[in-house]
């Protein structure tokens, strides 16, 4: 059940990010409220479901002897979902600079294209292993990371192909593809320590926050307050929902 349901999420996602330039209602000249229902679906799933997962993961830290000996680090998960946070946002920020040189036909920064792709590459290997690491496995759970993940993607492979249309479509979408197939893989074959794996979703964390804030906080008034709200509580209920229904089985 496990791997087939984690397959059948890849498959949408991995859907998801060759079509995404297809997509006429995201690509018209105002901003598309599916960009804001992204952003609301992505900060509530961190929220609702990934920050309480990390604070259980920290209780179970708490006492090994890693965090015991330094105890400066014993909120190191937290930490750690702030880096992501700011690593993306930094990555980002050179990347939109490099596109805007080369529109004004100066010399592109290629470093910071090349690590731009790196680290998203990273981003979805990490959400392909998150997909294989599915606490409780079962249709419901497969439904709402399928969901969520759905919507959040769409938000993020278009703001990908936004900066870079043609290369987009004809290179990075089946580099950031192998990226998610090669973390389901990982996350099927493998078997990480929980100080790794929480690591890695605290990482994650912070990235989807950013690229959710960076949707939803332009620096313009384009800005869609009611799908983003819609997207918030849509998810809430989705997950809240979940968790009582495993709870009570």
């Amino acid at each position: 059940m496990a791997t087939f349901g984690s397959l059948a999420v890849v498959v949408l996602l991995v859907l998801n990010q060759l079509t995404i330039g297809g997509w006429r209602f995201l690509h018209g000249r105002a901003r598309s409220p599916w960009l804001s229902v992204s952003a609301g679906t992505a900060l509530a799933y961190v929220f609702v479901h990934l920050l309480p997962k990390l604070a259980l993961s920290q209780q179970k830290l708490d006492g090994s002897l890693w965090v015991g000996a330094y105890g400066f680090w014993r909120n190191h998960l937290y930490l750690i979902a702030l880096g992501g946070l700011a690593m993306y946002y930094c990555l980002d920020t050179l990347a939109r600079r490099s596109v805007r040189r080369r529109e004004l036909g100066r010399r592109a920064q290629r470093g910071s294209l090349i690590l731009v792709v790196g680290v998203y590459g990273l981003y979805y290997l990490q959400l392909g292993y998150v997909v294989a690491d599915v606490p409780r496995p079962g249709v419901g759970a497969y439904l709402l990371i399928a969901g969520v993940l759905s919507v959040h993607l769409m938000g993020i492979n278009h703001g990908l192909r936004d900066l870079q249309p043609a290369r987009y479509d004809s290179q990075l979408r089946w580099v950031y593809t192998a990226s998610l197939v090669g973390g389901w893989l990982a996350g099927i074959l493998t078997e990480l320590k929980l100080e790794t794996v929480s690591m890695l979703s605290a990482f994650i964390a912070g990235g989807i926050m950013y690229a959710a804030m960076r949707e939803e906080l332009p620096a313009h008034d384009s800005a869609r307050l009611v799908p983003f709200v819609l997207g918030v509580t849509v998810t809430t209920l989705a997950i809240l929902g979940l968790h009582w229904l495993q709870t009570t089985s």
